[in-house]
């Protein structure tokens, strides 16, 4: 899928085809309002749902494009991340290109974008922000959901919400895991465009509260998200037991007795099983 992606993009992008909009062209008026789309204008532009989605493609292929532009730059990322947000939502967008302009071309739009948004607030964020550069607004949208909260399944698989990195999250952490005791599995640093870098740990976890009897001895496995990284020290034979801190100067991750990375800031991902 990815690598799919970086080949449409520098094809459209480097013969200027708009091609979401080739497949999702702006909606026209309508004269019986009983079959107009709520939300769609003349123009097809600001209040149509479907042209913003196409335009939020267009973006993305565009981004794509200039981040797999030069390999001495190369954002991964940045592909990456737009990447992840097509494989699901690729689908939903040719529903709504298949869908007849008067029945029912706005409303699967309008069911596909936020399909997209409510993953999380993050990329909440990123769709409105590609859609308002295109100059489409997504204020229906509304207000944005509750964001989900930690469920334990009945076969103890835990699904927490990928949580900024806080004070308040990094205490929480520390109260049920045995960070003293923590192995990192994978540490990865890269270059994000010309200046920023970014990074990521994986760390097993030994679980601090009791899970009863019978359970599972694999540990729970935190996946730690720095961005903007400005401090880096990691010895492979000094990689057991970690220390989250989080503050004014930003996020700290230490890793044994004087290892570590900083971070303007963070994010963390628990995935925990049992």
């Amino acid at each position: 899928m990815l690598i799919a992606l970086v080949a449409v993009a520098e094809l459209f992008v480097s013969s200027d085809i708009d091609l979401a909009h080739a497949l999702i062209p702006p909606v026209a008026p309508c004269d019986d309002p009983g079959m107009t789309d709520r939300g769609a204008t003349s123009s097809g532009h600001a209040g149509s749902a479907a042209a913003a989605f196409a335009a939020i493609l267009d973006r993305s292929l565009t981004q794509i494009a200039e981040a797999a532009a030069d390999a001495r730059h190369f954002d991964r990322e940045t592909v990456v991340r737009i990447s992840d947000v097509w494989d699901n939502n690729t689908y939903p967008f040719f529903r709504v290109a298949a869908a007849l302009p008067r029945l029912g071309h706005e409303r699967r739009a309008r069911a596909a974008v936020r399909w997209m948004t409510d993953l999380d607030t993050q990329r909440r964020e990123w769709a409105v922000e590609q859609a308002a550069a295109a100059g489409h607004r997504l204020d229906w949208l509304g207000a944005p959901g509750r964001e989900r909260e930690e469920v334990r399944e009945p076969n103890g698989h835990v699904h927490a919400p990928v949580t900024a990195a806080t004070q308040e999250s990094a205490a929480g952490i520390a109260r049920d895991y045995d960070l003293a005791s923590a192995a990192v599995l994978r540490l990865v640093v890269e270059r994000v465009g010309a200046d920023l870098l970014v990074g990521s740990l994986r760390l097993a976890l030994a679980r601090t509260y009791p899970v009863g009897d019978g359970a599972s001895l694999e540990p729970a496995l935190l996946d730690v998200w720095l961005r903007d990284v400005s401090d880096i020290r990691f010895d492979s034979e000094d990689a057991r037991g970690v220390t989250l801190r989080v503050g004014a100067e930003g996020v700290r991750v230490g890793v044994g007795s004087s290892g570590g990375l900083r971070a303007t800031t963070g994010h963390f991902g628990l995935d925990d099983r049992w």
